[in-house]
């Protein structure tokens, strides 16, 4: 049995963003386009899950 208060929980969202790079070691800041989904988002306090492909 559960008991205590519950939170509302926060929608889920997904975004992609595409970044070329020229090999392996190339190393991107993508602060700016996390920073963006953010903003369009209006989330002020949320957790972000990024993940690589390729």
């Amino acid at each position: 049995m559960l008991t205590g208060q519950f939170h509302k929980v926060a929608p889920m969202v997904t975004k992609y963003i595409k970044v070329s790079t020229k090999g392996s070691a190339d190393i991107i800041d993508i602060t700016p386009q996390l920073t963006k989904i953010l903003e369009e988002e209006n989330l002020k306090d949320a957790v972000m899950f990024v993940s690589v492909i390729g």
